[in-house]
């Protein structure tokens, strides 16, 4: 939502391919562990489940945020 505000479009390739190439997303998108799904019309960020292959970055940050 925030890409789309500052870039002033409502183009979901627009918005993935900024998503896509910004440095900053990729490292929080790396150091969160998320695997968001993007497709031409959506960024799938959730559901999310926590299993014993993922578990780590889930207890690493657990009680830091809400």
């Amino acid at each position: 939502m925030a890409i789309s505000i500052r870039d002033k479009t409502t183009d979901p390739a627009k918005i993935v391919a900024t998503l896509k190439s910004d440095q900053k997303v990729a490292a929080r998108l790396s150091n969160y562990d998320l695997k968001p799904v993007y497709t031409r019309s959506t960024v799938n960020s959730g559901p999310s489940f926590v299993t014993e292959d993922n578990i780590a970055p889930v207890q690493k940050y657990a009680g830091s945020y809400r």
